[in-house]
């Protein structure tokens, strides 16, 4: 069986100094395209496959290789039934707050407001009639996602890509996966302000925000409790709240009292006032307006967005660290993420705090060790 690696394809055609074949690659603008498949492999109806990779010839250069394969691999491999398969994985097997629920989305590179809808009930009408009016008001709103960009740069021994083989190229995608994936996590459960270049973090208004900040604290019940009726009212299933925080966190939640039975506490068998709970320690500490304490995040992570957008960028440098012989694999791609369901304006006279990216779906709190 032939396998088509496309990432040390790339590396090993910079290091010839290798251009592509333009008989075989077809130039796509990238306006012409929707790029929801982008960097995937895709069945197309005559039996063969597709590929896109960034051009990249010069600076600015927005086109892209559009690749045909014929089919000499086992595509049932590469496909998994009706499944494409991604030059690089993305990130929704490594996130901790994907694997928690978060609604990741690729996209084109065009900014995007996807809307959100609240307060939508449905009722049993007679046909003919029309539905009473029972008071709630729908409401729609949305959240704005504009490109940014994370970058990844890898070091890799030129004797590792003259082995090649299907476990270097997947060593290589799992690596830019992990890189990527520490950096969402990191930024969403971090704790600054966004930026041009940088999104919001989930743990900003309780740390950062001049308006909003508070104080770490020692839990109890009453602050568990209090976290899970600041979203109590959203009409979702009670199954998509949890909690989520670091390793910090967790210790400090086994030693939370849950009741007066001192063998009681708050975290238990993986759950947190029997809601699931999931931790990374890329979640940083630090978090309250005294920097004291860990960032406790709770609420509906399906309404938490992930938009990707775009290519993953690939290019091979094998010439700035040749004397090392060292290849430097520069790998970009563009990210945003916030609540699905809006940001809330705060509500200060003076206005120096930013609005809350994470607004009605999520709370959070900073907690310490007593």
């Amino acid at each position: 069986m032939k396998h088509k690696l496309f990432i040390l394809d790339i590396i090993n055609k910079s290091l010839r100094g290798e251009k592509y074949d333009m008989d075989e690659l077809e130039l796509m603008d990238i306006a012409r395209r929707n790029l929801n498949t982008c960097g995937l492999l895709k069945k197309l109806r005559d039996d063969k496959l597709t590929c896109l990779i960034p051009l990249n010839i010069s600076d600015g250069d927005d086109r892209y290789l559009y690749g045909r394969l014929n089919r000499d691999i086992d595509t049932e491999q590469y496909l998994l039934g009706r499944k494409p398969m991604y030059v690089i994985n993305p990130i929704t097997d490594v996130s901790v707050f994907a694997l928690a629920g978060a609604k990741f989305f690729q996209l084109g590179m065009d900014a995007i407001k996807i809307p959100s809808f609240s307060n939508i009930m449905a009722s049993w009408v007679d046909d003919g009639d029309e539905p009473a009016d029972d008071g709630d008001e729908i409401t729609i709103g949305g959240a704005t996602f504009v490109p940014k960009r994370i970058f990844v740069c890898l070091d890799i021994p030129t004797k590792m890509i003259l082995q090649g083989g299907p476990e270097i190229e997947k060593w290589l995608g799992d690596n830019i996966t992990a890189a990527i994936a520490a950096k969402v996590d990191a930024t969403i459960g971090g704790l600054t302000a966004s930026s041009a270049s940088k999104p919001q973090g989930m743990g900003y208004a309780i740390t950062t925000g001049l308006d909003t900040k508070e104080n770490a604290v020692v839990p109890d019940l009453d602050d568990l409790v209090a976290m899970e009726e600041a979203v109590a009212d959203l009409r979702v299933p009670i199954e998509n709240f949890a909690w989520i925080t670091n390793g910090v966190g967790r210790r400090i939640l086994r030693k939370t009292p849950y009741s007066v039975d001192e063998n009681n506490y708050a975290y238990q068998k993986g759950k947190v006032l029997d809601a699931p709970a999931f931790f990374s320690n890329l979640i940083p500490v630090g978090a309250g307006a005294d920097s004291n304490g860990t960032p406790l995040y709770y609420g509906n992570w399906k309404d938490l967005g992930i938009i990707q957008f775009g290519a993953y960028e690939i290019i091979a440098d094998p010439y700035t660290l040749k004397k090392q012989s060292i290849i430097q694999l520069n790998v970009s791609t563009w990210f945003d993420f916030k609540g699905l369901r809006g940001s809330s304006p705060t509500d200060a006279k003076n206005g120096t705090t930013q609005d809350n990216d994470y607004a009605f779906s999520f709370t959070s709190k900073a907690i310490k060790s007593a």
